[in-house]
Formats: structure tokens, C-alpha cells, sequence
């Protein structure tokens, strides 16, 4: 068994001391101890354009929050000759919804659960 305190702060509500929560404090917290660790939509998902076309990591992350993943960002790295691959513990499970690339031991992004680094096999938008 966990616990986990309620973030926020003490307040008042006239002469009654209270205790604020900071509300996006505790969503962030709930997505993060509270998901399903069979379900891949609530992992961190980085996306990288190393070399496919401009826009390409934009289009993938609108697509993957389509498909119902709630925790995907976009990341900047050096652009080089590359095709798709994707690294991290559930790379292979996540690449079924990309519909490309190969599994990859790569280091990730930091903080990513899930890194895809699209390369020149991006199918064009």
C-alpha cells in the first residue's frame, strides 16, 4: 500500500484554517502514480524529427493524442541521416500505434518513457 499526501498549502476561509490543494499539482500527481501500467497511453512519449519532413513530429504527436495518449511532447535534437526507431521499455508496444520503425537501445529522451526518433522512412503527410 501507498500513500500519498494531497499537494497544497494551508489558507484561511474566514477564521477556519484550510487546506488549499494546488489542483494541477494533484492532476499531475494522479497521472503519474495512479495509470494503468499495461496501458501505453499514459507513458511519456518524446518525439524527435531527426530526419524526416519538417512537421512530421507534429503530425505524429496530434496523432498519438487522437489515439488517447495523454503525455506526448516534442523534443530538439541534432538532425542527421536516420530512419524511425523508437527506445525505451514499451517502445515496441507504442510503435504499433506509429505504425513504423524499429526498436532501438538508444538512450532517451530525458524523462521520456518512450522515445521515437522519425527518420527518412516517415511516410509523407
Amino acid at each position: 500500500m501507498q500513500t500519498f499526501s494531497v499537494p497544497g498549502d494551508f489558507g484561511y476561509r474566514g477564521a477556519a484554517s484550510v487546506w488549499e490543494v494546488d489542483r494541477v499539482a494533484l492532476n499531475a500527481l494522479i497521472r503519474k502514480e495512479f495509470r494503468d501500467p499495461d496501458d501505453v497511453r499514459s507513458l511519456g512519449v518524446a518525439v524527435v524529427n531527426t530526419d524526416a519532413p519538417d512537421g512530421s513530429a507534429g503530425r505524429l504527436k496530434a496523432r498519438l493524442e487522437g489515439l488517447g495518449y495523454s503525455n506526448v511532447w516534442i523534443v530538439s535534437e541534432p538532425r542527421g541521416p536516420a530512419r524511425t526507431t523508437a527506445s525505451g521499455g514499451a517502445a515496441a508496444r507504442v510503435l504499433r500505434d506509429v505504425g513504423f520503425g524499429t526498436v532501438t537501445d538508444t538512450p532517451g529522451a530525458a524523462g521520456a518513457d518512450v522515445t521515437i526518433r522519425l527518420g527518412s522512412d516517415t511516410p509523407a503527410p
